[in-house]
């Protein structure tokens, strides 16, 4: 994370090598200066390596250089050690090296010189080197709301995006498996009192109430996360193409840190959750979900950096907005921020004024007024969102101007509600795009998939409440009371869906790879293919072994 104190060099040589050009000599000194944790690198011929250019003895700062790792015979070439980290938690197809450099010698061209070049006597010149194709200056581009370049946002968007989705999907997988097998396995007689060995019917697991709130609970978030990666995703293609200023660029990048973040690690939890969910079976690999959540959890949640890191991004771009609401300045708050407006006024409370009324006095009013009763839910987490803001800026405003923290001491100091008050506005602007999606199908459909998908954005707003996070001093003890009834209510409701809910994300077989959640159901057969095709039980022949020695032996 210190890029400025990258310990790895590159030592321009004047009028080395064969054509007397001049040469860098790249070295890791240290062990703190290898690359390490790099994607594709033990698999790779070439590569991009960050180093601090070193000229006439003089530190010139981070630059770009291309390296040559391997010959035309994919051998490491002199100096060069290259190879695989080891294994890993999961995810170990995926060929993640280290690097490390012993004076490897490469021509002085292979610096990266879009933007500068180094003479062959030693010279630095801010410029493309002459006859490039950058040679001549490229036109200034208007700069977007916030104050950065569009590039600077789109190149971090595209990887957020990317892992976002990948939360979304890999979940998705997750809720498929264990609603499959929650519909199949029966356990529990239906009548205890007056069950017999010969009338012993057991009741599906997904009849129990809290198995099925589990997976429509996290059923839920998996839509949740589809729907505002494909948002994040068109979103980003449209600023990507266009040559005009995007003032809300800067809160979707922000905000997409903070998403990748918390989706990634909402996803992790639901996907153990789930596999909890399967019981002993989802112990087994062959289950599916079980190298699932080994697979996901290791690389995604940490991909970027831990994700307490990458929320208190988000937290700092709220912090400023909070800022800008004070001053006056509301007209500059792009997209979700708005709702930080009122705050321009002295005399508003946002807790006393910001709450949204009026207040749902039963279930009718909290569960089935359609589009009302998303907007209220959407009220209600733009109302925590307001207050998380405004406590998370006083908080910091006294760290620094009251206690005389430094800003990164404040920070510090804050950083648990710091990063609250970035979770809070993720989730916002999660239920903010659900309830886009289900607004945006057609009325004429209100009783089929628009009233199912109605019911789980409802869903999803109820079971993040339920978990109390930043809810506190917010919701009286009468409203709590009515989320309890309205999520025994949902569920109820949302049984019969659970299979259509998860068969829609369309996962073949193929695609699952898991014995539990077959589509033809089938699972004990899967089960005990797999046993039968585990390495134990079979010979240095390969021929199955059809009972252990140890057996054998008692028999005799």
């Amino acid at each position: 994370s210190n890029v400025r104190g990258l310990q790895t060099t590159a030592t321009f040589v004047p009028h080395a090598g064969p054509r007397q050009d001049g040469e860098w000599v790249m070295n890791t000194p240290t062990l703190q200066s290898m690359k390490w944790w790099s994607t594709g690198m033990y698999s790779s011929t070439h590569a991009a390596v960050y180093a601090q250019m070193v000229l006439n003895g003089k530190p010139m700062g981070v630059h770009v250089f291309l390296v040559q790792m391997r010959g035309p015979d994919f051998k490491a070439l002199p100096g060069i050690e290259v190879g695989d980290i080891g294994a890993k938690l999961g995810d170990n197809d995926a060929t993640i090296g280290y690097l490390r450099m012993r004076n490897v010698r490469i021509p002085r061209r292979h610096l990266m010189e879009r933007r500068q070049h180094v003479s062959p006597d030693g010279r630095y010149i801010k410029s493309p080197p002459p006859g490039s194709m950058d040679a001549k200056p490229a036109k200034k581009k208007k700069k977007q709301g916030g104050g950065g370049g569009k590039s600077h946002y789109i190149t971090m968007l595209k990887t957020r995006v990317a892992l976002t989705n990948t939360a979304g999907a890999s979940l998705a997988k997750a809720c498929v498996i264990a609603a499959r097998y929650s519909a199949l396995r029966h356990q529990g007689f239906k009548n205890t009192a007056h069950s017999t060995r010969f009338n012993s019917a057991e009741n599906q697991i997904l009849d129990y109430q809290v198995q099925l709130y589990r997976v429509l609970k996290w059923t839920s978030c998996a839509y949740a996360i589809k729907f505002v990666a494909r948002w994040l995703l068109q979103r980003r293609k449209a600023a990507e193409s266009s040559s005009e200023g995007d003032k809300d660029l800067p809160e979707i990048h922000a905000s997409a840190a903070g998403l990748k973040a918390y989706g990634c690690v909402l996803a992790a939890d639901g996907i153990e959750d789930l596999r909890r969910a399967c019981g002993g079976h989802g112990y087994l690999m062959s289950s599916g979900i079980a190298p699932l959540e080994a697979d996901f959890k290791g690389p995604n949640t940490t991909a970027e950096g831990d994700y307490v890191i990458l929320s208190l991004q988000t937290a700092r771009f709220l912090v400023r907005s909070v800022e800008k609401a004070i001053a006056g300045d509301v007209d500059s708050l792009p997209g979700l921020t708005q709702c930080l407006a009122p705050l321009s006024s002295r005399s508003f409370d946002p807790v006393v004024d910001g709450k949204p009324s009026p207040s749902p006095r039963n279930l009718e009013d909290l569960l089935w007024r359609g589009a009302e009763s998303r907007e209220y839910f959407l009220r209600l987490f733009q109302y925590r969102t307001l207050v998380s803001c405004y406590k998370a800026h006083q908080a910091l405003h006294h760290s620094v101007n009251v206690q005389k923290l430094s800003v990164d001491e404040g920070r510090n100091r804050n950083a648990r509600l710091l990063y609250t008050t970035a979770v809070s506005h993720v989730k916002y602007f999660m239920l903010s795009k659900f309830v886009e999606s289900v607004n945006a199908i057609p009325d004429t459909d209100s009783e089929g998939c628009k009233l199912v998908l109605h019911k789980l954005t409802i869903m999803f707003a109820l079971q993040d409440i339920l978990s109390g996070e930043g809810w506190v001093g917010l919701l009286s003890a009468r409203e709590m009371t009515l989320v309890d009834a309205a999520v025994s209510e949902l569920c109820s409701s949302l049984r019969n869906e659970v299979i259509g809910l998860t068969d829609s994300f369309d996962f073949s077989d193929t695609v699952l790879n898991s014995a539990l959640g077959r589509s033809d159901g089938r699972v004990y057969e899967a089960l005990y293919k797999a046993a039968k095709e585990s390495a134990l039980n079979v010979d240095k022949d390969g021929k199955w072994v059809e009972s252990p020695p140890m057996f054998q032996a008692v028999e005799k």
